[in-house]
């Protein structure tokens, strides 16, 4: 082999051009629109409004972008840092192997960018809710109590939106950092073949603390569904039926408690041998879920 052949390709004048043309015109898109609804607020006086509320949205997306790109970046890193030192991935071939080799020469560049960019995208999607957000800082009772649960209305109206909203970035986030983790031990050895009965003892106590975590989050979404049946609305009323008084309401408060006790067990088991006991109760809590 010939030393030029073994010199990286050069860039196309075109292909970079066509590059930077592209990156103007995505920039100039974004900017465009913003751009115009600073004219017109200012056209009304009202451009200190319109300054709030870019400061918002960038203070929502740096604080969620930046917890959902750690707690990726840190879930990728735990899976590499454990791996079975020399093991072969699940797929035991020699193609497979070259595969590993080639994302662990450019590792650094994928844990890298890869939580760069499902970060970026999970945070420009809460900088979209910064109406949510304001409505619970200037949240004002109303004063007035909810007949079913005793809650002042202005929970419902300001607060529940709000929790709603969080307990949903969260799932994102942590079911986005356990399909990181998985793909890595999957390609670094942690899952053997055979499935997760063969999976290294830190790939175990890794899936049974996200599955744990999601079992937590599930209880608290039940919980705030049940609430939400309060604002529930259909073509003839909106808010409690007599099935949500009596039927739905208790079902949530008791999938809140299975999925409590499913959290539980999940934890405990990442210090215990076996995969039956919270794979039961996780079949429980959606059994009961299904029926309910």
């Amino acid at each position: 082999m010939t030393t030029s052949s073994l010199k990286p390709r050069k860039r196309s004048p075109l292909s970079s051009l066509v590059l930077v043309l592209t990156a103007v015109f995505v920039v100039l898109t974004f900017i465009s629109s913003y751009y115009a609804d600073w004219q017109w607020f200012d056209s009304v006086n009202h451009i200190d409004v319109y300054r709030k509320q870019l400061i918002l949205k960038v203070a929502l997306f740096a604080v969620v972008a930046g917890v959902s790109v750690a707690t990726i970046w840190l879930s990728a890193q735990a899976a590499y840092r454990s791996r079975p030192l020399g093991a072969w991935s699940a797929l035991d071939s020699a193609a497979f192997r070259q595969i590993q080799d080639g994302i662990e020469n450019a590792r650094k560049v994928i844990f890298t960018v890869a939580p760069l960019v499902i970060g970026t995208l999970i945070g420009l999607s809460a900088s979209s809710q910064w109406r949510v957000f304001l409505l619970w800082k200037n949240a004002t009772p109303f004063g007035t109590n909810d007949a079913q649960f005793g809650k002042d209305i202005s929970f419902f109206t300001f607060q529940l939106p709000f929790y709603q909203m969080i307990i949903g970035f969260a799932f994102s986030i942590v079911i986005t950092s356990l399909l990181i983790n998985v793909a890595v031990h999957f390609v670094f050895g942690g899952l053997q073949q055979g499935g997760i009965r063969k999976a290294s003892a830190a790939a175990r106590k890794h899936l049974m603390f996200f599955g744990g975590t999601i079992a937590l989050l599930k209880a608290v979404a039940y919980s705030l569904d049940k609430y939400a049946l309060a604002t529930k609305s259909d073509s003839l009323i909106t808010g409690l039926k007599y099935a949500d008084v009596h039927a739905l309401a208790p079902a949530k408060t008791l999938l809140t408690y299975i999925a409590i006790a499913t959290a539980l067990l999940f934890f405990i088991s990442m210090f215990r041998p076996g995969w039956s006991l919270p794979f039961i109760a996780f079949g429980v809590m959606l059994g009961a879920s299904f029926l309910l």
